[in-house]
This record gives C-alpha cells, structure tokens and sequence, in this order.
C-alpha cells in the first residue's frame, strides 16, 4: 500500500510541476542501492537536440530517495549528465541498454556510487 500511495503522489506531482512543459521520458533505470534495496527510477528532460543544458526532473521508486527530485540534464564529452543535487545519474551518450552511474547519499549522509541497469530511449531532433 505504500508503494502505491508512494506511486501515486510522484505521478500526481509529475503532472502538477510539469503541466505547460515539453517534459519527456527519457529513460528508465532498475538495480540496488548500496543496502541492498531495490530501486527503479525514471528520469524525464526538455531537451531538443540542440540545447547544451537542458531542464530535468528524476522521480525515485524505492525505500531510501524515493519521490521526485529536479535539476539540470547536460552532455559533457561523452556523458550524459543528470544533476538534482544530492543525486547524479551519468552514462554513456546513447540510446538502448546500458549501464548508468548512479550517486546518491545514504541514511547517513555518505556518498554512494551503484550501477544501474538503464533503457535510454531514442528520439529523432529537428536540426539546429
């Protein structure tokens, strides 16, 4: 029941923060964290293909960070960054399968790093 309430308090604000923007679902992440509770997150931007920085929000389904957090998506060489603070989500600037950097602090305020499974959809852009 929890879960559920929890589920439906990150929708309702999903829907809340970001009526009127072009907000998207770009990918989809499951795996551990460093305690061993499972995690799944989905991570949303308004990125068109062409900006640098580009608005983010990350929304969390687990027992420790669940809920929804905002920040910045931006590309720096290779990477695709998701920054909101007190949890970055990178991997390599690509669509599909593949394996995503997550670090996030713990109950007790310590830094973790973990490997999450990732599917990064594909989106055609317009030219700059």
């Amino acid at each position: 029941m929890k879960f559920f309430i929890s589920t439906l308090f990150v929708l309702f604000s999903m829907n809340n923060l970001y009526a009127g923007t072009n907000m998207k679902v770009e990918g989809t992440c499951t795996g551990q964290l460093k305690n061993g509770q499972p995690v799944s997150i989905s991570y949303y931007s308004d990125f068109d293909g062409c900006k640098a920085k580009s608005n983010g929000a990350i929304s969390f389904n687990g027992e420790e960070n669940s809920g929804l957090r905002t920040g910045e998506r931006s590309f720096k060489n290779d990477k695709d960054l998701y920054d909101f603070d007190d949890v970055k989500l990178v991997f390599a600037n690509s669509t599909g399968n593949t394996t995503g950097s997550l670090t996030y602090s713990d109950e007790n305020n310590q830094t973790q790093h973990v490997e999450l499974q990732c599917e990064v959809r594909d989106y055609e852009y317009m030219d700059c």
